[in-house]
């Protein structure tokens, strides 16, 4: 049985929820008639703290559904959206999957930015996107691959990219 406190925050719960919904659907109703009166949607996505790929996404969902079903698409499409840019896919040429393959590391420019930080990489190469599926499990920017860096990265305890730098400098895989 629930004690007055806890009636008191589920109903405050249930309440909340209610109004997020009702500013869901006055969101996607103020989006519908922003997009209809020809406003771009980089313009959208700007105004709204939403992605493009996002605002793009919750009208060809929203355009496809009947009214009482496009609540919950808005809900379904944010939860799909959120997980698929967990995972960055990679065009990996000139030999970036085969250093990952051969030094289990993605190796790319200095300074390389990628959006939404994803949690995985995965890799376009020879025309197909590969299997592998690579966890972050940590990234370095502006790290040179010599002896003396992975004699660095062993006393700060980061025996694994230790072990990476040493390989690629041993291979001469890339310039220092």
């Amino acid at each position: 049985m629930a004690t007055v406190p806890d009636r008191f925050l589920l109903e405050l719960l249930r309440e909340q929820a209610e109004g997020r919904r009702k500013l869901e659907e006055k969101f996607a109703r103020t989006l519908e008639v922003a997009d209809a009166a020809g406003i771009a949607i980089p313009q959208l996505a700007e105004a709204s703290g939403l992605t493009a790929s996002r605002i793009h996404a919750r009208l060809q969902q929203r355009r496809a559904l009947p009214r009482e079903l496009q609540s919950l698409a808005d809900d379904k499409i944010d939860e799909v959206l959120e997980q698929a840019f967990a995972v960055a896919i990679v065009a990996a040429g000139r030999g970036g999957y085969r250093e990952y393959r051969r030094y289990g590391a993605y190796i790319c420019q200095a300074g390389r930015a990628f959006r939404n930080d994803p949690a995985y990489f995965g890799f376009y190469a020879e025309s197909e996107v590969k299997p592998e599926i690579a966890a972050v499990l940590g990234r370095r920017d502006q790290l040179l691959f010599t002896p003396e860096t992975a004699r660095q990265l062993r006393a700060q305890r980061e025996a694994g990219l230790a072990d990476v730098v040493e390989q690629v400098a041993r291979d001469g895989a890339r310039p220092p």
